[in-house]
């Protein structure tokens, strides 16, 4: 790797890290840059997911030096969201590299549009629902999947159905997306799908942007982090679009 690529990709993980902290949508910039810098889709796929890993786990560490707590039902969440992320990496690994691409492209493009679906309510806290359960395990196979975007499901499921606040949302999506990644990353490092070195830098970057997102999260409040997913869902739409 060029010294150029490499700068790039801390930059553009750092950039994600801030993003996926706050809300998500990250790796909508980190898999189109990761393939910019040579790496093969499904590769892309694979290797993205050592920033995501790293990226969460920083975020885990500052919410919780912030003192913000993400509920309960900790280890049915783990376990639920776990299981589809494992599922649901067993079939990004199968698929060839040319239906993979254009699986991307087409879960991209309707993960923003539901994303912008009466994106107000977002921060509005519902009674814990039944529903969160299928949900998480179905965000859970998308993550294992893809995992762009995750946040932006994560989010509307843990306020919505799950009675948190935006805030400890965040927090609990940040631990959920980390937990998740690892069966995941299992599963493509076993396919030899993983490049660790690449996968290193971008995790540099990474890690210090969920730093700076989770702190921005916790001091700016449920305002910021819903005015932040609509920005990044409406700009990712866009990018789509043309």
């Amino acid at each position: 790797m060029q010294l150029t690529e490499a700068l790039v990709l801390v930059g553009v993980g750092a950039a994600a890290g801030v993003v996926n902290t706050i809300a998500g949508g990250g790796s909508f910039v980190t898999v189109p840059a990761l393939m910019w810098a040579g790496v093969p889709v499904a590769v892309a796929n694979g290797t993205n997911r050592v920033g995501v890993l790293a990226q969460a786990t920083a975020a885990v560490g500052t919410f919780r030096a912030e003192m913000v707590d993400g509920g309960g039902e900790l280890v049915p969440q783990i376990a639920v969201t776990g299981v589809g992320a494992l599922f649901g990496s067993l079939v990004a690994v199968w698929l060839p590299p040319e239906a993979l691409e254009t699986a991307i492209g087409v879960f991209m493009l309707a993960l923003v549009l539901l994303a912008m679906a009466r994106p107000s309510r977002w921060s509005e806290p519902g009674p814990p629902s039944p529903w969160r359960w299928p949900a998480l395990l179905v965000i859970g196979a998308y993550g294992g999947f893809l995992q762009a975007g995750i946040g932006l499901l994560l989010l509307p499921c843990l306020v919505r159905l799950g009675g948190l606040d935006p805030v400890r949302a965040n927090a609990r999506k940040s631990l959920l997306v980390a937990t998740l990644t690892l069966p995941a990353i299992a599963t493509f490092a076993l396919a030899g799908v993983v490049w660790w070195g690449t996968g290193a830098v971008l995790a540099v970057g990474a890690s210090l942007g969920a730093v700076i997102g989770a702190r921005l999260t916790t001091r700016l409040g449920p305002r910021f982090v819903w005015a932040v997913l609509l920005v990044v869902a409406a700009a990712t739409l866009v990018r789509k679009l043309l």
